[in-house]
């Protein structure tokens, strides 16, 4: 009985390092095409960044080791914009956001259908990406 109660008190007095966890804390989405992939960063920015695998554009900078065109990024206040990125987030883990589905990062709402996948924001914040075009901050084109 002693020595129970010995194992519990070491295990209880042992730190949990936090770090770790919060490196898996990312939390990721894919559309049900796999043509856009998305990861939230709940740690410093609190942005959610997704990228367009394919699509009709072409992109509009590019630099030894990057381009921008494919990824765009939401944060919770302010608008959205595109970003440089030397990576694409095709293939990494996470789940399928089914057309009709929402997902919430705190004020950041993404909601999946067959015409693409829209996030905004509380502040005024949107982006609308599809294979065809994208758009930030203005009313979607029908």
């Amino acid at each position: 009985m002693i020595r129970l109660l010995a194992i519990v008190f070491v295990a209880l007095s042992v730190p949990i390092d936090n770090s770790v966890m919060a490196q898996n804390a990312d939390e990721g989405f894919h559309t049900p095409s796999k043509n856009i992939w998305c990861i939230y960063d709940p740690r410093g920015t609190q942005a959610l960044e997704c990228d367009v695998v394919q699509r009709a554009w072409k992109d509009w900078a590019q630099w030894n080791g990057g381009s921008m065109g494919q990824r765009f990024q939401i944060q919770q206040t302010g608008l959205a914009r595109a970003i440089n990125s030397s990576d694409t987030m095709m293939g990494t883990n996470g789940f399928t956001l089914h057309y009709g589905s929402k997902i919430s990062f705190g004020s950041i709402t993404c909601s999946s259908s067959t015409l693409g996948l829209t996030c905004t924001n509380k502040s005024g914040g949107l982006m609308h990406l599809n294979r065809s075009f994208f758009t930030l901050n203005k009313p979607i084109p029908k």
